[in-house]
């Protein structure tokens, strides 16, 4: 039980700061590495929260 709500737990903070990062991305990113690259690592960002995501739900969690 315990194993699941830290899963919970962590799903929600990871999307929550996705969410922020994809916000202010500009701010961060453009500065730095320029527009392209910061598109790019976005997107890779995103990428790899998907799969993440979807081999969660193929697994279950989360579910009470």
């Amino acid at each position: 039980m315990a194993k699941k709500i830290s899963w919970n737990i962590f799903w929600g903070l990871l999307v929550f700061f996705v969410w922020l990062y994809q916000l202010f991305w500009p701010l961060v990113w453009v500065p730095l590495v320029g527009h392209f690259w910061g598109s790019v690592i976005l997107f890779a960002f995103d990428g790899i929260i998907l799969a993440f995501a979807i081999r969660a739900t193929v697994k279950g969690y989360g579910r009470n």
